[in-house]
């Protein structure tokens, strides 16, 4: 689901080997402290026993998503917390990222932060903390500019490279999280089989789907997702077509991916009512997205009712209907005569 971002406090979870949520604090824009630990001057404790810091890498893309990943011990296995605050040119914290960690999993840590209203970071600086409130050497490394990875490219600060949005970095490859794969291989979310130049097939229910939205787009910032409803419609291999929504509900929004789980191949992201067509869809089971805007997020902006038909693309010579409704020619439009043929 390209993305834009809209920047108000949020709360992100990241998956991490080691169990690890990630809080976003956004309220530390004045060069005041964010500091998530006790006050207390802590004893650092003998070096053996408190959390070591081995590595860290932050990298931004396009100077609005950042990511620190952070790679560290604890011989106690015991941590419980990691935290990240971002400074400008100026030294000034414009962000601070904590990150609670489940440190009975073992003594290892690998965990990624993300950030997106870290505005004009460019550097960042990590702690670690303990169940027994012991406190690792701060780390501070500049940020440096990454690129986009899709589905399968290597990714990670460390590789200067950052998945695309709505995709996970995982043992340094960008791949689906496991919660859109689940959704995407979930039978509820049936293929429908639009009859190829026939009738249109009404889709249609209560979107449902409550919790952070799963599927990114480009019509709706990520932060305004809300509730979501998934279909398939499978486009034939034989000949082409155009995947034509018509809808009657005037509060969601519609994207269409040739791929259930891989944001780069969004076709089509559409602000309802207007129709929304897909020319020349490509084969195979292309999936729906019906999504509502989270801040305007009501029960009777829930239902909603979605026309599907696939309507065929002839090629020259071919009769034809003026009206575009019932096929579209390939090269030009359907001239208007009594008995019409494609130019």
């Amino acid at each position: 689901m390209p993305h834009s971002t809209s920047l108000l406090p949020i709360v992100i979870l990241v998956a991490a080997p080691f169990g690890c949520s990630t809080e976003t604090t956004a309220g530390a824009r004045d060069g005041g402290s964010a500091d998530a630990f006790s006050d207390a001057v802590l004893d650092q404790g003998p070096a053996g026993s408190r959390p070591v810091i081995a590595n860290v890498a932050a990298a931004r893309l396009r100077g609005v998503r950042y990511e620190v990943r952070v790679v560290g011990t604890d011989a106690d296995a015991d941590w419980t917390l990691v935290q990240a605050q971002f400074f400008d040119s100026e030294g000034r914290i414009v962000s601070t990222e904590r990150s609670t960690v489940d440190g009975a999993r073992g003594p290892e840590l690998d965990l990624a932060l993300i950030a997106v209203d870290a505005f004009d970071a460019v550097e960042v600086e990590v702690i670690a903390e303990d169940s027994e409130n012991l406190r690792s050497e701060l780390v501070r490394v500049p940020i440096a500019d990454a690129r986009s990875s899709s589905l399968g490219e290597v990714c990670g600060p460390g590789e200067q490279a950052l998945c695309a949005s709505g995709l996970r970095c995982s043992g340094g490859t960008c791949s689906v999280p496991g919660d859109v794969a689940r959704r995407c291989a979930d039978p509820n979310s049936f293929v429908v089989f639009a009859a190829p130049g026939g009738p249109a097939l009404m889709l249609g229910g209560t979107l449902e789907l409550g919790g952070a939205p799963l599927f990114d787009s480009s019509c709706l910032p990520h932060d305004d997702g809300g509730r979501e409803d998934l279909h398939f419609v499978r486009v034939p291999r034989e000949g082409s077509w155009d995947l034509v929504l018509e809808p009657h509900s005037t509060t969601v929004y519609v994207h269409v991916r040739e791929r259930c789980g891989d944001p780069s191949t969004e076709l089509l992201c559409h602000d309802l009512p207007n129709v929304a067509v897909v020319e020349n869809a490509p084969a195979g089971d292309l999936a729906i997205v019906v999504e509502t805007n989270a801040r305007f997020d009501t029960p009777s902006t829930r239902a909603y009712s979605l026309d599907v038909r696939l309507r065929p693309v002839l090629p020259s010579g071919a009769p034809c209907d003026p009206a575009g409704r019932r096929n579209r020619c390939a090269n030009d439009a359907c001239p208007r005569l009594s008995d019409p043929t494609c130019p």
